[in-house]
């Protein structure tokens, strides 16, 4: 008799042979998957959702569940992308009010179904980005795969060849989106928005101020001194960060991909290491309580 864990793996396999023969972007299926020892079901919409199969960030979960414990309140996810992060809470917290962004339509309809199918509850989801305006922006794709996890709305002239395609996306501000949607409850925010930082947390400095959020950011890596684009905009959040009175925590990664605790800076430092890209954001006034739970 086969086990559910043997099952499992014939499925993964199943799905690699899909994607490389191409037929993954021809059939829409649903699977079993298992998150961190929870089993939920991830759909597979015309080629959308292969990344359930492959994706892997035991450090991320680590990261939530130190949150999670120190925090009850509402966890916000801006940048959503395909319910990685959604999947990542569910699986430590069912019942958790779970708020998330994400303003390509390509995602949106797929996260929707991923809700439906698994009956998750207390989970909202809003078809906007969070900016400086309220509006349209142009969302650049740098791969063919709409929804590409990497795509952003701001790009700079070194960007300007490697893009692959263009949309049409809404944004709003926080204090826009504050009318419709009570956000005053959020206790942990979550920032992955491919360059669009800054814009980001200025939207949303009232109510981190007002909440004292626990922030996970990732913010990618200048490379070398050359890129002053970066270096200035980094310059920009760490003022941010000053400002809210708040500190600046690198989560530091393995080679295996696990957490292997937090380091406390005084700023972004240059450096080319992807490991090094994702940081956690605490009020000043939850250093104590964070520092005895982190690990």
């Amino acid at each position: 008799m086969i086990s559910k864990i043997d099952k499992l793996k014939i499925q993964r396999l199943f799905i690699k042979v899909l994607n490389k023969s191409g037929l993954a972007k021809k059939i829409n299926l649903i699977f079993n998957q298992n998150f961190y020892n929870t089993i939920f079901k991830t759909p597979l919409i015309n080629g959308v959702g292969l990344i359930h199969n492959e994706h892997y960030e035991p450090w991320m979960n680590k990261v939530l569940q130190t949150l999670l414990k120190i925090d009850s309140r509402d966890f916000i996810d801006v940048g959503v992308n395909i319910g990685q992060t959604l999947l990542n809470v569910r699986s430590i917290d069912k019942d958790r009010n779970y708020i998330g962004f994400e303003p390509n339509p390509t995602c949106i309809n797929y996260v929707m179904e991923l809700i439906k199918i698994n009956d998750f509850k207390n989970t909202t989801l809003i078809p906007f980005g969070i900016a400086g305006n309220d509006g349209v922006e142009v969302l650049h794709f740098f791969d063919g795969d709409t929804s590409d996890s990497t795509a952003s709305i701001l790009t700079n002239q070194n960007d300007l060849s490697k893009i692959k395609k263009t949309i049409f996306v809404p944004v709003a501000t926080c204090k826009t989106i504050a009318e419709k949607v009570n956000l005053q409850n959020s206790g942990i925010i979550k920032i992955d928005v491919e360059g669009a930082e800054l814009e980001v947390l200025t939207s949303m400095g009232e109510l981190i101020n007002q909440t004292k959020s626990y922030l996970i950011l990732e913010v990618l890596p200048a490379y070398n001194a050359e890129n002053k684009y970066r270096i200035d905009r980094q310059n920009k959040i760490y003022e941010f960060i000053e400002a809210q009175n708040y500190l600046l925590y690198r989560i530091k990664i393995d080679d295996n991909n696990h957490l292997n605790g937090f380091d406390l800076l005084q700023g972004f430092d240059i450096h080319s290491n992807m490991k090094h890209t994702n940081y956690v954001l605490v009020a000043k006034e939850n250093q104590k309580t964070f520092e005895a739970i982190r690990l």
